[in-house]
C-alpha cells in the first residue's frame, strides 16, 4: 500500500474536540507512514473518552519512518483523556514505530488512559513507540496511564515507550 496517514479520520487538524467516541472490531492497513485506528496524524486536538479495539498494521515502500498506534500513528499538540486502546499494532517496516495508543507522541498531555494490545515493530512501546519534544518547548505530561500487553522489537523496545527524543521527559 501507497496511502498514508490511514484512519477513520487520516489527518485531524486544528482545534476541536473527539470525546465520547468508540469504535469496535475495527482493522486498518497503511502505507508509506502514520496508521492508528481513530487518526493516521492528530494534531491540535483533545480527546476525551474515547476507545477503539481491534487491529493496525503500518506497511512502507520507502525509507521514512513508519508510525503505527492503536488509536493514532502521530499525535502532536493534542491533549488526551479518558482513551483506552484494545487494539494490535504491528509496524514491521525497518523503521517502524509502534505504540498501543500512538506511535509517536509530541507535545502533549496524556491522562488517566491505558493500552492493552500487543506491539510489534522495530522500536515498539507498549503505549507509546516514542515520545518526544521539539527542544524549547514545555514537557509532556503524562498521568495515571498504563499498558498491559505483550511488545516484540526488533530494535528498541520498552513496557511503557520504547524511546525517548529531544527534552522529553516523564
Amino acid at each position: 500500500p501507497t496511502t498514508d496517514l490511514v484512519g477513520i479520520f487520516g489527518f485531524a487538524v486544528n482545534e476541536g474536540v473527539f470525546r465520547d467516541l468508540g469504535v469496535e472490531n475495527t482493522y486498518v492497513v497503511g502505507g508509506t507512514s502514520n496508521a492508528g485506528l481513530l487518526f493516521g496524524y492528530a494534531l491540535g486536538k483533545t480527546i476525551e473518552d474515547v476507545y477503539v479495539n481491534g487491529g493496525v498494521l503500518a506497511l512502507a515502500e520507502s525509507t521514512l519512518s513508519t508510525y503505527a498506534g492503536g488509536l493514532v500513528g502521530i499525535l502532536s499538540a493534542s491533549p488526551l483523556s479518558g482513551v483506552a486502546s484494545f487494539a494490535h499494532t504491528i509496524a514491521p517496516h525497518p523503521v517502524g514505530v509502534a505504540g498501543g495508543l500512538a506511535g509517536t507522541a509530541r507535545w502533549h498531555s496524556i491522562d488517566t488512559s491505558y493500552a492493552t494490545g500487543h506491539v510489534i515493530g522495530r522500536s515498539a512501546g507498549g503505549f507509546i513507540g516514542t515520545i518526544g519534544m521539539p527542544s524549547g518547548t514545555s514537557m509532556p505530561v503524562l498521568e495515571s496511564s498504563y499498558a498491559r500487553g505483550h511488545g516484540i522489537s526488533t530494535l528498541v523496545g520498552g513496557g511503557f515507550a520504547a524511546g525517548f527524543h529531544y527534552n522529553a521527559g516523564i
